[in-house]
């Protein structure tokens, strides 16, 4: 499966093997063009894990490309002996299945998530207190401030969820992501 994606990705970006053993190199893993040729060829059939992210890095994908083919393959078998869709397989590759909730890449992509969300609704925010800056005095620069003022209230409620969610983590035995950065961007 990974030699396969190895060549496809390789092919697609009119690369040579000899190129893609250069990129390699560069990388600091050097692959011998003959060990590419021996993967293609048949001749070898495993993969370390170094040359997964050796090829992944020369190719510019990520690693879980090559294992799971998303939009090149209906299923794949992974582990061995099950066979599954591609994506269901992707995800679990990597942490994302819906089963796998109370695992540190669960709890590291709800904080992500929680953190984007938590900037967006601060920008909004400050997007809306500009607009009113602008407007006459009167009830449609009342409104806007009060859009301004629901998105703050809205970035506190999602920063206090952070907060909950990074104690949930120490709990839990996670090393948490950094302290938020404050409204200058520095750790809290």
């Amino acid at each position: 499966m990974v030699i396969g994606e190895v060549r496809r990705h390789r092919q697609a970006q009119d690369m040579s093997a000899a190129e893609l053993s250069d990129a390699c190199a560069r990388l600091g893993l050097p692959v011998h063009r003959s060990v590419i040729a021996n993967l293609e060829g048949g001749r070898r059939g495993s993969v370390t894990i170094a040359e997964l992210i050796a090829f992944a890095a020369a190719l510019d994908v990520a690693p879980a490309q090559l294992l799971c083919p998303v939009g090149y393959a209906d299923e794949v078998e992974m582990p061995p002996g099950r066979i599954r869709p591609t994506w269901d397989a992707f995800e679990w590759i990597t942490g994302a299945c819906p089963e796998q909730t109370e695992t540190p890449v669960a709890h590291y992509r709800k904080y992500y998530l929680y953190l984007r969300e938590e900037r967006e609704a601060q920008q909004r925010a400050d997007e809306q207190e500009h607009r009113a800056g602008h407007l006459p005095a009167g009830p449609l620069q009342d409104a806007v401030r009060a859009t301004a003022t629901a998105e703050r209230g809205r970035a506190q409620a999602i920063r206090t969820a952070l907060d909950v969610l990074r104690k949930d983590m120490i709990s839990a035995g996670f090393l948490p992501p950094a302290d938020l950065p404050d409204e200058a961007g520095t750790p809290a």
